[in-house]
């Protein structure tokens, strides 16, 4: 079954997205789809990693860069 349990909007440029990163976790994906800058993707994939909730991630190129790691 191919379903969306969430679409979230990220602002480039935050300190945090902690708000966003609990919405996801609450939503219990089993990928996570996302076209992002290397600075927001790091930001926030930090703080979904150090939450526990890491899961296979399909991006763009943007969202992979040196920042991102």
């Amino acid at each position: 079954i191919n379903n969306v349990v969430a679409n979230i909007s990220l602002t480039p440029g935050q300190s945090s997205y902690q708000s966003s990163v609990s919405q996801l976790i609450a939503a219990h994906p089993d990928v996570i789809m996302t076209e992002s800058d290397g600075g927001t993707a790091g930001t926030f994939f930090g703080e979904l990693k150090s939450l526990g909730g890491l899961v296979p991630i399909i991006g763009t190129s943007a969202t992979f860069t040196e920042t991102a790691n």
